[in-house]
């Protein structure tokens, strides 16, 4: 099975960007803003095992129910929840980041966060207000990202392959993505 979190993956074992190759970085840095063949490989197989970027572009929305947990120090330090075991509905419209978040526990229940066009919102007791939470336009992105993330490396204009490796009996390939070219 193809490892596709290389984000998730870099936090949890510790590595940072840094980590990655200085010569790939450098390359990119350099000027060089082409996609390697092994890359695209790659991606190529994550979008068909997850089936393919036609049927994710065929479906419209995605609606999910997931519980976000956090251990206490994380959770202290950087938990946008009331809660740490915070659990969640959210609905987006796949490829775009028009999304909406309703939390079903803790002090916040029945609380919904919402992005449509950049703009984000909170729905308080039934009234939709404009917000600048700086929460909201952080979380709702980046949650739907993380799920979207298979079909997203399409939108990645400069793939660079990193190699492989092994953690924990485990076979990864390693991808270096960026979304911004340098001359």
């Amino acid at each position: 099975m193809i490892r596709y979190f290389l984000q998730i993956g870099l936090i949890l074992t510790g590595c940072s960007l840094s980590d990655i190759s200085e010569d790939l970085t450098r390359s990119v840095l350099d000027g060089d803003n082409t996609t390697d063949k092994e890359a695209t490989e790659i991606a190529q197989k994550v979008y068909e095992s997850y089936g393919g970027l036609d049927r994710w572009r065929s479906i419209k929305r995605t609606t999910l129910t997931y519980v976000d947990s956090w251990p206490n120090l994380l959770f202290s330090l950087f938990g946008p929840w009331a809660t740490s075991d915070q659990y969640i509905a959210q609905s987006f419209w796949n490829g775009t980041f028009d999304s909406e978040m309703l939390l079903l526990n803790g002090p916040r229940k029945g609380r919904m966060w919402k992005m449509n066009d950049g703009t984000t919102y909170k729905i308080i007791d039934g009234r939709m207000v404009s917000t600048d939470d700086p929460n909201t336009s952080f979380y709702l992105p980046t949650y739907q990202y993380f799920v979207e993330f298979p079909y997203r490396l399409s939108e990645i204009p400069i793939l660079k392959y990193g190699g492989d490796t092994t953690l924990s009996s485990n076979h990864y390939y390693l991808i270096f993505g960026t979304l911004f070219g340098f001359s």
